[in-house]
């Protein structure tokens, strides 16, 4: 939450910063690139995935696959600010605050109004991985 000291500046920066977080619950048509796998130390999480696909296609709300981090107004998630990419979470254990645990890998996904890219399934720390981009130019450049 906010403290209540910001200027109207801050507070329209941090209204519209934490908009541009949220995917609206609307059914969607998933993507995947070419070639698109689970490596072979993550398949464990393949039911994770496919539960985040039926998701999406549903129109449910993703929130609880997100970073806990969301719910911070000043907080920044620089991939999606730099380049429209969102992660999930792919743990199976729903905590007791609403999100899926933490510790398990990302799937990477980028999303228009109708459709969801699945772009590429990996650890933490990818923020400035350039495959993340070209990934997504090779498959859909529009």
């Amino acid at each position: 939450f906010m403290s209540g000291t910001e200027t109207d500046d801050e507070i329209v920066h941090a209204l519209f910063n934490r908009l541009g977080r949220k995917i609206s619950a609307t059914p969607r048509v998933v993507h995947h690139p070419l070639g698109f796998s689970i490596p072979p130390k993550f398949q464990a999480y393949e039911s994770a995935i496919a539960a985040i696909k039926r998701d999406i296609e549903a129109g449910a709300d993703l929130m609880p696959r997100l970073s806990k981090k969301v719910r911070d107004w000043e907080y920044v998630d620089a991939l999606l600010a730099d380049f429209g990419i969102q992660h999930f979470h792919l743990s199976t254990t729903l905590d007791a605050d609403g999100f899926y645990a933490r510790g398990a890998p990302l799937l990477y996904v980028r999303f228009d109004d109708t459709n969801a890219y699945f772009v590429m399934v990996s650890g933490h720390g990818e923020w400035a991985n350039v495959d993340l981009l070209e990934i997504i130019h090779a498959n859909w450049p529009a």
